[in-house]
């Protein structure tokens, strides 16, 4: 089982639909499609591949579902509103999160603060990101990154001397990332 779920992955990072679906087929043909843990990794697969209906369709058919389930499906939402501009849509998703509890996680929350920066809306997500429970290094780089993709330089160069007076430091590789 432990190397399907690295085939998952291997598909899902080199975002390669055909080895991902191929692996769909084997999880199925051996008896794992009751399986959470690989069912949800198909979701994200899906997902990371840019075929979400596919992975909405994997939630759908899921005898039971988990937070994690939920998590990638709102994700792959958010995910979507911002390729496809649609901020009503967004708005709605996030307004579901706020309701169940989702955005204070910190990876539904960084995916809600990059939507509304994507829309232009760079306030709304430094209140997402004021309100999320946790200040992983990973919700601090999305809003550094963020504040970078709006041309808000200085705010970028005052979140990672903030992120440094509170004891989180990014690494070099995450720093070239965020400036290239």
């Amino acid at each position: 089982m432990a190397s399907l779920a690295n085939a998952i992955t291997l598909s899902a990072n080199s975002r390669s639909i055909m080895l991902g679906t191929q692996i769909h087929g084997r999880i199925l043909k051996l008896g794992f499609s009751n399986h959470i843990f690989m069912l949800n990794n198909l979701i994200k697969m899906y997902s990371r591949c840019g075929v979400f209906s596919d992975g909405l369709n994997v939630f759908d058919g899921m005898p039971e579902r988990n937070l994690v389930s939920w998590t990638l499906i709102v994700f792959g939402v958010v995910k979507v509103c911002t390729y496809m501009r649609a901020y009503m849509l967004g708005l709605c998703v996030h307004s579901f999160s706020l309701k169940v509890g989702m955005e204070k996680n910190s990876f539904m929350g960084s995916s809600i603060l990059h939507m509304y920066a994507k829309f232009g809306f760079i306030e709304v997500a430094e209140m997402v990101s004021e309100g999320m429970d946790s200040h992983e290094v990973g919700c601090w780089n999305a809003m550094v990154g963020e504040y970078a993709q709006c041309g808000l330089g200085l705010s970028a160069m005052s979140t990672v001397y903030l992120m440094h007076r509170r004891g989180i430091f990014m690494e070099l590789q995450q720093i070239y990332l965020l400036i290239t």
